[in-house]
């Protein structure tokens, strides 16, 4: 089972924070998703060819992975270097013991989103895999696509360097949403009171869900 879930409208739950919010605009807010500029990401301290050029962070709280384009995943999994620790596929599957590299996601000059090994890794099989969902080129150009009575609406479609930020950020980080100020927030959120174990990854299909609000101000966690 996961840990539990909250939702506030119209404010922020303090009690869930453990770090002040930090702010950063929405890129290109008439598209209706909630995304970001991403400056740099940067692994075991690293810049990532990925966003050499800088890319687009789409939060998205119905993707249990991060989603990244298919064709930077091998060169991004070597960079992450995970070790599945001695064993560990002989017991519950727990790999909160597996080594890897840090992973930050730079938004700003003030702002650095950063993950470690535990944050991201899951157990897939016989081995401690990052929870890193391949973004096809196909459902990069589907994505966000909209239809009505069979005629397409919207367009959609998403570029090279646009990364889906999932479940392994949104747990780490209490996330605030301001549509009219066209901004979102982010602090680390406190522990649950008790640490469950992380559902097994392994057979589950993935699926990028793009949301979008359309209220005036709505806060998650």
């Amino acid at each position: 089972a996961s840990a539990r879930a909250e939702l506030t409208f119209g404010g922020v739950s303090e009690a869930r924070l453990a770090s002040p919010l930090a702010w950063v605009p929405v890129e290109r807010p008439e598209e209706g998703y909630w995304q970001v500029r991403i400056q740099a990401v940067r692994i075991g301290g690293k810049p990532a060819e990925l966003c050499a050029q800088g890319c687009l962070g789409i939060l998205d709280s119905g993707s249990s992975r991060l989603a990244v384009p298919a064709e930077a995943l091998p060169s991004l999994e070597e960079a992450l270097g995970v070790a599945t620790p001695h064993g560990s596929f002989l017991g519950v599957g727990d790999c909160s013991a597996a080594e890897g590299q840090d992973l930050e996601i730079v938004l700003d000059d003030h702002t650095t989103l950063t993950l470690s090994v535990k944050d991201y890794v899951a157990r897939e099989g016989a081995r401690c895999a990052p929870l890193l969902h391949p973004w096809t080129e196909a459902e990069r150009k589907a994505a966000g696509q909209r239809s009505d009575m069979g005629k397409q609406v919207r367009a959609g479609g998403f570029s090279f360097g646009t990364i889906g930020l999932g479940e392994p950020l949104l747990r780490k980080y209490y996330t605030a949403y301001d549509w009219k100020e066209k901004k979102v927030g982010f602090g680390l959120a406190t522990k649950p009171p008790a640490e469950e174990p992380t559902s097994d990854a392994e057979g589950q299909e993935e699926f990028i869900l793009m949301q979008q609000c359309r209220s005036d101000t709505c806060f998650k966690k």
